[in-house]
């Protein structure tokens, strides 16, 4: 009767461990994934002529991008006559003609950081920052999420601005490191 107790504690011994070694397993690669993941975007963006200034390339024999002369190289927007990535500022700051609707969330600026393992925190007037994985309202979740994705295309994996809108709603981001 004790061996056959000892075997079943055994095998729920073993199966607990490998169950915590599998998750965290999973947790590791998980982890390592926004970085990379990023680089790879990146990559994609230099060889089809995105903001690196390149000449677009065609993904298919018969697409071919409209280009902006105000783009600095980069795509343009068709018939808009506005850059598609934005344009700086006096003050050094970009502005993208793009509207996100970030006045809907504050009408201070939004202290937006993505660290290099891709975890993406943001802080809305004098609340104490917080991870975006946990902003649980819908419409303020794509709104920064919008914003992450455009400043990622641009700085890359690692980055911390301050995103508002300006008198015409436009998002304006001003990089901090």
């Amino acid at each position: 009767m004790t061996g056959a107790f000892y075997l079943i504690l055994f095998i729920l011994v073993a199966f607990i461990l490998g169950l915590v070694a599998y998750y965290a397993w999973r947790l590791f690669r998980v982890g390592r994934a926004p970085d990379d993941s990023a680089t790879r975007f990146q990559a994609f963006l230099r060889q089809t002529g995105g903001p690196a200034g390149s000449p677009p390339r065609s993904l298919d024999a018969g697409a071919n991008f409209p280009r902006d002369p105000n783009a600095g190289g980069g795509l343009g927007v068709r018939g808009s006559g506005n850059p598609r990535w934005g344009s700086t500022a006096e003050d050094g700051s970009r502005v993208y003609e793009r509207r996100v609707g970030l006045g809907r969330l504050s009408s201070a600026p939004v202290f937006i950081k993505r660290d290099p393992s891709g975890e993406v925190y943001f802080q809305l007037e004098d609340r104490p920052p917080a991870p975006l994985k946990y902003l649980l309202e819908p419409v303020g979740r794509k709104i920064l999420q919008d914003v992450v994705g455009q400043v990622s295309i641009e700085f890359g994996p690692s980055w911390a601005i301050l995103a508002s809108e300006d008198d015409e709603g436009r998002l304006v981001v001003t990089r901090l490191t």
